[in-house]
């Protein structure tokens, strides 16, 4: 067992050696093209934000725990989105560096709050937005708080479709209602209306998305979105949209641990990849799960999609 420790121990640092060349190889390529504009605007200076603060909870649990390869492993990628989080501002762009940096982070979160519902936005048809709306709503009441996040992420629908929202109104009327049947009732008042199911398996991703984008899942949250889920699966054929899930599979000592303190939201499964994972899902499209996985890889976790058909091969 000693012999096996110490052949991982090596095996880590070598892996340590791998994340450094392909931190390396994408800095490369962002470095020569730091200076264009249409590459920062590229970057999700959110998503960055996100990534720094996870790595940075993630590298001090590793410090505890004394797991030092992935703790360097760590440090690197949280070097590497350091320089993502100046080439999001526009550091290096020409024109722009006449502003102080707060500035700078302050205007592109503005203008990313801006975009931040086109791609949801893409697959909903604007036959739907009053249930659409009234859904997203109430799955951001359920645990009876409003974060500015979700808030910012509704807003945008209502923008573009030209509706008016009373938020001090519809706080008054979410606290007052018990929204878990008000949901289900407008879920299925939603698929009566025979939308695609493409257009069905996406807007579940949309709300997963609502509900994780406060980095805050409540149980409620949770139970009513499997309930959503299940109500999705019923709708779409599986043949047709299939199902993905983000499978995390610990590598190191003390790494469960972290995902268990940082993630609590995922749900352990065994015989998984041939051992056991935490899943992340049900997921419905086949570009937001490589997305979902990229989250938690961010904090050097490895994170793969796998289809729920091959979940148990």
């Amino acid at each position: 067992m000693d012999f096996f420790r110490i052949i991982m121990k090596f095996m880590a640092y070598g892996a340590v050696a791998f994340s450094l060349s392909e931190a390396y190889l994408s800095l490369n390529k962002l470095w020569k093209r730091k200076h264009e504009k249409v590459v920062a605007e590229s970057i999700s200076i959110s998503a960055v934000s996100i990534g720094l603060f996870s790595s940075m909870v993630y590298s001090i649990d590793l410090t505890i725990n004394r797991a030092w390869p992935s703790f360097i492993d760590a440090l690197i990628w949280l070097v590497f989105g350091l320089f993502e989080l100046f080439v999001a501002i526009g550091f290096w762009v020409t024109g722009e560096r006449r502003s102080a940096l707060w500035k700078m982070m302050k205007k592109t979160y503005h203008q990313e709050r801006k975009e931040i519902g086109e791609l949801a936005q893409s697959v909903i048809q604007p036959s739907h937005k009053k249930v659409i709306l009234d859904i997203l709503i109430q799955f951001s009441m359920l645990d009876n708080k409003l974060a500015k996040a979700e808030k910012v992420f509704i807003q945008e629908f209502a923008n573009r479709w030209n509706i008016d929202l009373d938020w001090q109104q519809i706080k008054q009327d979410c606290q007052q209602k018990e929204n878990h049947g008000k949901i289900r009732e407008n879920i299925i008042a939603y698929l009566k209306t025979s939308p695609p199911a493409q257009q069905v398996s996406q807007f579940g991703d949309i709300l997963r998305m609502l509900i994780h984008i406060d980095q805050d899942i409540d149980e409620r949250e949770q139970s009513m979105m499997d309930e959503v889920s299940r109500l999705i699966e019923q709708y779409v054929p599986s043949e047709e949209c299939p199902q993905y899930y983000a499978a995390v599979v610990p590598q190191a000592l003390g790494q469960e641990d972290s995902v268990k303190t940082i993630f609590p939201h995922l749900k352990k499964q065994e015989k998984v990849l041939g051992g056991y994972a935490y899943l992340d899902g049900p997921f419905f499209s086949e570009q937001f799960i490589v997305t979902v996985c990229k989250k938690y890889q961010k904090v050097d976790l490895f994170a793969v999609p796998v289809r729920s058909d091959q979940l148990f091969e």
